[in-house]
């Protein structure tokens, strides 16, 4: 799981795998220079770990990793952490302009991962129903978190956007709406996007986090 969404990462088992498994795992992402190897990015991510069965639609299932544009060599690390046996499994591979060449002596191959460079156009209509929102993107990007809290009426709503590079990629707008006059009881609510600008306008405040 990765900013409130939920992406499948579909692999394969190179060796025969040894050692306790359960299904809770940590994935560790690390993308270097791929000469200097110097840091670029690192980001962690949790998630569950199943087997894939003939019901599962791996065409629905593609996982989109956005990087920077500037970036047109690089290697990719990535760890597969059991977080119950801290059983590991890994992966290294150098990506060029998109193409994704796997390293040797690797524990697990990627199946359903596309690499594609940032661009904003990608993202011009993300608040239009045009926008495929069905597509799962991983952003391994140095981006930034702006939250804007406001109350709508007698609901408390926040506006939540992850932004690189100026551009809005995804964005959550939920809030808690009382359904008992005593407010004891809460539930979590979607808002509309129609009320967007109007939560920004009357949020006290708002505030930023780099990721």
């Amino acid at each position: 799981m990765h900013l409130s969404q939920v992406v499948y990462i579909k692999y394969k088992n190179l060796e025969s795998v040894h050692g306790d498994y359960s299904i809770s795992v940590l994935v560790e992402f690390k993308i270097f220079k791929h000469k200097s190897k110097d840091l670029l990015y690192a980001v962690n991510m949790t998630g569950w770990r199943t087997e894939c069965i003939s019901l599962h639609d791996t065409h629905l299932m593609t996982a989109y990793f956005l990087y920077n544009a500037n970036w047109k060599e690089f290697s990719l690390n990535m760890r597969i952490i059991d977080m119950l046996y801290q059983t590991q499994e890994s992966t290294e591979m150098k990506v060029i302009r998109g193409t994704m060449i796997p390293s040797e002596n690797i524990d697990v191959r990627l199946i359903n991962v596309i690499f594609e460079p940032f661009r904003s156009k990608m993202f011009q209509k993300i608040r239009s129903d045009k926008f495929n929102d069905a597509i799962k993107w991983i952003p391994l990007l140095k981006s930034q978190t702006i939250v804007y809290p406001c109350l709508l009426g007698d609901k408390s709503m926040k506006l939540t956007e992850y932004v690189f590079s100026g551009t809005i990629f995804k964005y959550n707008f939920m809030g808690l709406s009382k359904i008992t006059k005593e407010n004891q009881l809460l539930i979590p609510i979607r808002g509309n996007d129609s009320d967007i600008v109007k939560c920004k306008q009357r949020a006290k405040g708002f505030k930023i986090y780099n990721n």
